[in-house]
């Protein structure tokens, strides 16, 4: 797969962010161990595009435009967010039916994807673009990923690599990221008291701990 860079300005309006990581590997012979499922949850299209390992990108996506539209997996159409592959290394969502209905609900006209590879893990980056209505400001987006040994340190190292992300758009000086949000919700950012409201998302897998982040000009 293609590398995403790693700072990028994008047209408003935003609507979300969303990045996953996935190990791909766990893909291979999934339709043995799934017995039947694979098909509720992927296209046949997809099945074809992507065998064996290569099925995680379209997870990994799935993944990344949830977390875009702020719902979850459980509940969403699977089988309808499709993912295709038109040329080497770039991934499009071809939403079909109730996945169109589910954007509509959220204000998303459509989903944009950016996809890398780390080692055995696939990124995938979705951006929830909304309706033009009045202005529309640019927003920078900035992703990175930190490779940890222990598990019990992923989540703290991707709000690490949010950090980073967030400087690379910001700067450091005067700078006091302050984060909420709990287990299961996406992390809301403030970068400090008199600065911008940042859109962030976090993922990690494999080893890796990443960071998408989107700060809107003023």
């Amino acid at each position: 797969m293609i590398s995403a860079p790693t700072r990028m300005r994008i047209p408003g309006p935003l609507v979300g962010i969303g990045v996953d990581l996935c190990e791909t590997e766990r893909f291979v012979g999934l339709r043995t161990r799934w017995r039947g499922r694979m098909e509720r949850v992927f296209a046949a299209t997809e099945i074809d595009a992507f065998p064996g390992a290569r099925l995680g990108w379209c997870w990994a996506a799935r993944e990344a435009i949830v977390k875009a539209l702020r719902t979850r997996m459980l509940g969403s159409p699977l089988v309808d967010m499709v993912v295709a592959e038109p040329t080497p290394g770039q991934l499009v969502y071809r939403p079909r039916e109730r996945a169109r209905l589910q954007l509509d609900s959220f204000g998303v006209t459509r989903v944009s994807l950016l996809a890398t590879t780390i080692g055995g893990v696939a990124a995938v980056l979705a951006l929830a673009h909304g309706r033009s209505v009045g202005p529309r400001p640019d927003w920078e987006v900035a992703w990175g990923a930190l490779p940890w040994r222990d598990r019990s340190a992923a989540s703290r190292l991707a709000r690490r690599a949010g950090e980073l992300a967030l400087r690379q758009i910001v700067g450091t000086s005067g700078v006091a990221v302050r984060w909420s949000g709990g287990h299961g919700s996406p992390p809301d950012v403030t970068l400090g008291p008199d600065g911008p409201d940042a859109l962030v998302s976090l993922s990690h897998d494999g080893g890796l701990s990443g960071a998408l982040v989107a700060v809107r000009d003023p």
